[in-house]
């Protein structure tokens, strides 16, 4: 009677088991599906990633090689070789195989019936990544300008590049799109933005020194543990008139406040734990106004003056002293001009500046000077007694740091007079003829931390061999310092055919102011010697011209070592070097005091740097044309994930994923 039922219920239980079966298979399967659309998701979204960063890496490729082509440029046509982009589609690396065929429908750089391919492989710490990434340059305001004209000082850089992985001929390969915009701006350099630069190892060795500005070196900077009085001011990026514009939050407290400001410099700060003023506050425990590690500032390059000499001759300018001119836009152009210049002014016949005036030879200078202008020297500039202002500005610096009182004082002294002495060789203070002098600035010109030897390695910066760690043997060693060889770029055939060598260069010639070129003036210079400080000609009427006395026949009978005061500001990519005395008051430097090399060596109350807040943001407000070099290239605009016009119709061809 039970069998049956017995029977019904075996047969119900050998119904379900393959039911539970092909449930639990269809339920892994279904996992297996979708465990496989999770991986590819993930792979594909992997790709993309990489895509993007491959895209990421042809532009930082791109403006990375114009930043090296502002470093050779030519400042009577500074954007040549960047022109030479301009619509233009540029095959540029291969991120994995360098040998990687051009694109479809797209051809490398074409220049003169000239193909141009520049390809490069890049790592990431030495990892080959796949990848490769195409990209095309357009230039605003490309021959718009006039190539001479001043207003030719900037160009806006659009670079898009296109990511692609695995590679472009991949079927199904994933590609991204970054577009973005650059600006390439020659300028007044802003080394300017500074009371002291120093573009090698700075120091403030002195508990009198004071300086009411921005203090900077592109080395280490050491206050030597003494009591130096620093107060810095916020800096700007440029200037329309007295307006101010662009300020920059140093200290990262997130506002405009007047606070920002203090102590740079590109390599570490030391010696500063008694340093008074806003460079020595603290906030929590951390001093707020010092900043190392910071990037290095570009000095400019005064080898060619030509440009000055140019903007000169277009504004008319001249010098003057008592009526008489002692010389127009350019000293040593003409016949019976020795190229050698002496201007001495006095309270009744002070030295007139009006311009931009270049000496080819050496400048003797010193006494009252009044107007708006800048001397150029091709040799050096020789400061024989203090320079005083006729018409300065009506107090030393703005009342306060905020950008309002900054901007009333500019308004205010927009027309007071102003000086800028700029040497393309060194800047000599006082009497070099001295002993004592020549003892001092010899000793501490030989100093191991001022070294001038044009073999500081790729930093341009010596005694930084060791790399920021300080442990030779590691990856961040500058092992081009101290190798005994001079390494810099060569011109070569593609520069020819790009028609971006100058006059009286050839392939194989140094390119000026790469590599361990610091000055910038193609030529291997050795360490620093004494007697480069030494006048080029003999003092007399035959040798120099202006306004020499007649009863000097040697430098001590017009120079001084007592000298207590430079209205003016003061330019060299060598050395400036003095022995002053004022024992019993201060020694001013108003205006700048920007060098490669340092040695002033003083005996006076205090040591005063006062910047000209005219010389901020650019040094419009100065009055004249300061020496001008490329600024860091700055991105304006950022687009991401531009659609890929260009390669729309291939990745319809191929299968390529455009995202």
């Amino acid at each position: 009677m039970n069998r049956p039922h017995q029977h019904h219920d075996r047969g119900s239980i050998l119904i379900m088991v393959p039911v539970s079966l092909m449930l639990a298979v269809g339920l892994v399967l279904a996992t297996m599906t979708l465990a496989t659309d999770n991986l590819e998701s993930t792979g594909r979204e992997s790709r993309r990633l990489q895509a993007y960063y491959v895209a990421k890496a042809g532009i930082e490729r791109q403006v990375y090689d114009m930043k090296k082509l502002t470093r050779s440029a030519v400042l009577t046509d500074p954007f040549a070789a960047i022109d030479v982009y301009h619509d233009k589609k540029t095959y540029l690396g291969c991120i994995k195989m360098a040998a990687s065929p051009a694109p479809p429908n797209q051809e490398p750089l074409s220049v003169g019936g000239n193909k141009v391919d520049v390809r490069d492989d890049l790592r990431d710490e030495g990892i080959e990544l796949a990848g490769n990434f195409d990209v095309s340059i357009h230039i605003e305001g490309y021959d718009k300008v006039d190539p001479s004209s001043m207003s030719n000082s900037k160009r806006f850089v659009t670079i898009r590049s296109t990511g692609w992985v695995p590679d472009r001929d991949t079927p199904g390969a994933v590609s991204h799109t970054i577009e973005t915009t650059v600006l390439v701006e020659l300028s007044a350099s802003e080394v300017f933005d500074y009371a002291y630069f120093i573009n090698n190892w700075g120091w403030f060795y002195g508990s009198n020194i004071d300086a009411n500005g921005n203090v900077r070196s592109n080395g280490q900077f050491d206050a030597g543990n003494y009591r130096p009085e620093i107060n810095g001011n916020p800096r700007y990026v440029g200037a329309n008139g007295s307006d101010l514009y662009g300020y920059m939050d140093d200290n990262d407290d997130g506002v405009k406040d007047g606070t920002d400001g203090g102590i740079y410099a590109g390599w570490d700060i030391v010696g500063t734990k008694n340093v008074g003023g806003m460079a020595g506050l603290e906030v929590a425990g951390e001093t707020v106004n010092q900043h190392d590690f910071d990037s290095n500032v570009d000095m400019p390059n005064l080898t060619d003056l030509t440009l000055y000499e140019e903007h000169g001759k277009s504004e008319g300018a001249s010098v003057k002293i008592g009526g008489v001119e002692m010389t127009d836009a350019v000293y040593g152009d003409e016949g019976g001009e020795t190229g050698n210049l002496v201007l001495i002014g006095t309270p009744t016949a002070p030295i007139v500046i009006d311009g931009t005036v270049v000496v080819r030879g050496d400048l003797i200078i010193k006494g009252n000077v009044t107007g708006q202008g800048v001397i150029y020297a091709g040799g050096n500039v020789y400061i024989a007694d203090d320079i005083t202002y006729v018409n300065g500005p009506s107090s030393k610096r703005p009342g306060g740091t905020s950008e309002d009182d900054v901007e009333s004082w500019l308004q205010a002294n927009s027309g007071a007079d102003a000086l800028g002495l700029f040497a393309r060789e060194h800047i000599v203070m006082g009497d070099y003829t001295n002993s004592t002098w020549r003892s001092n600035v010899k000793s501490w010109m030989n100093n191991s931390l001022n070294q001038s030897k044009e073999d500081a390695g790729e930093d341009g910066i010596p005694n930084t061999k060791a790399g920021l760690d300080g442990i030779m043997g590691t990856a961040d060693d500058d092992v081009l310092e101290g190798d005994g060889k001079w390494t810099v770029e060569e011109y070569s055939e593609l520069h020819a055919m790009l028609g971006l060598i100058p006059d009286g260069a050839k392939v194989g010639d140094p390119i000026p102011g790469t590599g361990e070129d610091i000055d910038g003036d193609g030529q291997n210079d050795g360490a620093f010697d004494l007697s480069e400080l030494d006048l080029a000609a003999n003092l007399n009427g035959s040798n120099w011209g202006g306004n020499l006395p007649g009863t000097a026949t040697k430098y001590s009978d017009i120079a001084t070592n007592y000298i207590a005061n430079f209205d003016c500001a003061l330019y060299t990519n060598h050395a400036l070097a003095g022995l002053l005395y004022n024992s019993s008051g201060d020694i001013r430097f108003n205006g700048c005091v920007v060098s490669r090399n340092e040695a002033i060596i003083y005996n006076a109350k205090n040591l005063v740097f006062n910047h000209d807040a005219r010389l901020t943001g650019g040094g419009d407000n100065f009055g004249f044309f300061l020496p001008r070099s490329f600024r860091k290239i700055r991105f304006v605009k950022t687009w991401d994930n531009v659609p890929n016009i260009h390669w729309d119709e291939a990745a319809a061809q191929t299968g390529h994923e455009t995202y």
